[in-house]
């Protein structure tokens, strides 16, 4: 019974790590680059334009929504499709008007990310990461 258990175990083992190679393998083919963009806001009582570097939508009210609008664009080749994600504070607030939009080589393409504060959320500073990732089409 020891040499099977520790045959299954070993056997467990060499499937889990060669699954996981298989998906860094395939993630890394699939995926050409991937851009960040910072995003910072204060939620308070009144609006206020945001200066710094990044995506800052300066000072915001509770349940307001703030419509912002990325350029979209890549220098490969090839056809490529844009995924946009929204990570950390922002990311149950954030949603894209049009997500996976192939993008032309010398393209750009326009489209607006939208983000929901919440009614109920305490003032304060946040922020969160936008992730661009260009993929194979």
């Amino acid at each position: 019974m020891n040499k099977n258990h520790k045959l299954i175990t070993w056997s467990v083992m060499i499937i889990l790590i060669l699954s996981g190679l298989t998906a860094l393998i395939y993630s890394s083919y699939i995926t050409y680059s991937v851009e960040e963009i910072d995003v910072m806001l204060d939620v308070g009582d009144s609006i206020k334009q945001g200066k710094e570097n990044g995506l800052n939508l300066g000072t915001i009210p509770p349940g307001s929504r703030v419509e912002r609008t990325l350029r979209l664009s890549h220098e490969y080749s090839k056809p490529l499709i844009a995924h946009v994600s929204a990570y950390r504070d922002i990311a149950d607030w954030a949603s894209m008007e049009k997500n996976d939009i192939l993008i032309e080589p010398g393209d750009s393409v326009k489209s607006k990310i939208i983000f929901h504060i919440p009614p109920d959320i305490e003032k304060g500073s946040y922020s969160g990461k936008i992730k661009i990732y260009f993929k194979r089409t």
